[in-house]
């Protein structure tokens, strides 16, 4: 269902209860790496990305807009996939994002917003499915002041590992409570990293070029390929390559997430 406005009065709410709150956190320790961010597609749209040298945007039914879905500091979407299969096509293919141009960041949140419209996030956040009630922001800044407060650091940010305490939160500050609680929630929900991890609405096509693409996860049959050895090279892309076996597609989401942990603690960022 596609989000609706917020009245003047939920505005007024976000801006003192979101907006204010952030705004008063602590800078990030002197000298902290910016996190990069993250795209991650089925390998039969990487083939897309190949050709094209471009992420395109995509109609997103939540915001009826053309929006390019990023991840800050890790990969947190999803493929879908419940049947064991080696079908290359069907795994996911993650784009480690170096460099991000600013004056297209449409919004960003604290979690994916495709979820919590589809209402996954019922047992924390209720019957509070609006995206646009948890917004907070549209700059890198932004995400500074929102790691800064809730953990202090990029590294806890990445490791989940939050600094804050239910406690240390205004009463009233309902929406930031439930950010906090699916931080903080070790219990078999329904949900996973979608409800902890940053994302970033990027509303222009992401044309890929030297520099602007830190690494690649994918298979590593895919670099039989000379297509994409070219792609790799021309664009002074390192690939991060997994192993593909029989299973089911969407636990390689945690392949994603362990080769990321590898590739930023091996470069320094983590």
């Amino acid at each position: 269902m596609p989000v609706e406005l917020l009245t003047d009065e939920e505005r007024d709410h976000r801006q003192k209860y979101i907006l204010d709150e952030l705004a008063a956190a602590p800078p990030l320790p002197f000298g902290e790496t910016l996190l990069p961010f993250f795209h991650s597609c089925k390998g039969k749209v990487f083939r897309s990305i190949l050709s094209s040298a471009c992420l395109k945007t995509s109609i997103c039914d939540v915001f009826t807009e053309d929006i390019v879905y990023l991840f800050y500091g890790k990969p947190a979407y999803r493929i879908s996939g419940d049947i064991p299969t080696k079908d290359r096509s069907r795994y996911p293919v993650c784009f480690i994002i170096n460099t991000i141009d600013e004056d297209n960041i449409s919004r960003i949140f604290p979690f994916d917003t495709g979820a919590l419209s589809a209402s996954v996030f019922e047992d924390i956040c209720g019957d509070e499915t609006n995206p646009l009630k948890y917004e907070f922001g549209n700059t890198i800044s932004d995400i500074e002041k929102f790691v800064s407060y809730f953990y202090g650091s990029q590294k806890n940010y990445f490791f989940t590992s939050p600094q804050k305490n239910p406690d240390d939160l205004n009463p009233l500050a309902y929406e930031l409570a439930h950010v906090l609680t699916m931080i903080r929630d070790a219990s078999d929900s329904k949900w996973d990293s979608r409800g902890y991890t940053i994302e970033t609405q990027y509303k222009a096509d992401f044309m890929i070029a030297p520099g602007n693409i830190r690494a690649i996860i994918l298979p590593s049959s895919f670099l039989n390929d000379p297509n994409v050895i070219e792609f790799l090279h021309t664009n002074s892309i390192e690939p991060v390559e997994y192993h593909i076996e029989k299973t089911n597609s969407q636990s390689a989401t945690d392949i994603l997430l362990n080769e990321t942990r590898r590739y930023l603690g091996e470069n320094g960022l983590i």
